[in-house]
């Protein structure tokens, strides 16, 4: 984020870098991710981000710099955290509502799927020194991704209004694999959920059937989303939440 912020300017590293009273190598190593952006201090952010304004960044990528560190956030708990034993009471996916964008971040960084901000960027070709064109996660850690989200999921179940989200959540994230190797487990989780024909008006658990069913689709199996849509739209309130959705967005 922090080089396509200093592209959009358009400056070098080193004109960057003297603006922000920093050196090259700084800059250098926040755009490679050597050293996270988000390990300076919450008053230097403040200054940076208020400079780089001031140099004519582009704002909407400059406001994207609150997502990225939430993704950075959400990634270091998803692949490190061990999700047998982390408490699902605490986890993050349980009550940070994942908006579009921040899906699109995690996407971006997961399985390479760039945001849509980005591709009307004018992007500059022939960068220099060892900066990536874009986050990305070794295979290795993709696969623990994914694996992590249903040992979690799993363990999250339906046991209360915070781990009825994480689960949503957690089996919404696990569409997003180009691989399929989720869509048998999705499967299983599917006939698990509550039936849509059951639901008389919106539950905590509408949305989490609807998100099991929407990933589905994403893995190639689209009647338990058909299903869905024509059954679990009972009255106004769950057309409502359905609207809402997608009106605003939201990934779940």
């Amino acid at each position: 984020m922090f080089k396509l912020i200093r592209e959009s300017i358009p400056a070098s590293q080193e004109r960057v870098a003297a603006d922000l009273g920093v050196d090259r190598a700084t800059v250098q190593s926040w755009e490679s991710g050597r050293r996270p952006f988000t390990s300076v201090t919450f008053g230097q952010a403040i200054a940076v981000r208020h400079k780089l304004a001031r140099l004519g960044a582009n704002p909407r990528l400059l406001g994207m710099l609150d997502e990225a560190a939430e993704t950075d956030y959400l990634l270091d708990i998803i692949l490190d955290a061990d999700p047998e034993t982390y408490a699902v009471d605490h986890h993050p996916l349980g009550w940070t509502v994942l908006t579009h964008s921040l899906t699109e971040m995690l996407a971006w960084a997961v399985v390479g799927q760039e945001p849509a901000v980005f591709r009307a960027l004018h992007r500059p070709t022939g960068r220099r020194g060892p900066v990536p064109a874009s986050p990305s996660l070794e295979s290795a850690e993709r696969r623990a991704f994914f694996d992590n989200l249903q040992i979690i999921a799993d363990r999250a179940g339906q046991r209360s209004p915070g781990s009825v989200l994480l689960h949503r959540q957690a089996c919404f994230l696990a569409g997003i694999d180009p691989s399929g190797h989720t869509a048998s487990w999705l499967g299983q989780t599917a006939k698990k959920s509550v039936s849509p024909s059951t639901f008389h008006t919106w539950s905590p658990l509408w949305p989490d059937a609807r998100s099991v069913a929407t990933s589905l689709a994403k893995q190639g199996d689209p009647q338990p989303l058909r299903d869905f849509i024509a059954r679990a739209h009972p009255d106004d309130a769950c057309e409502l939440a359905a609207s809402t959705t997608r009106h605003t967005g939201s990934a779940t």
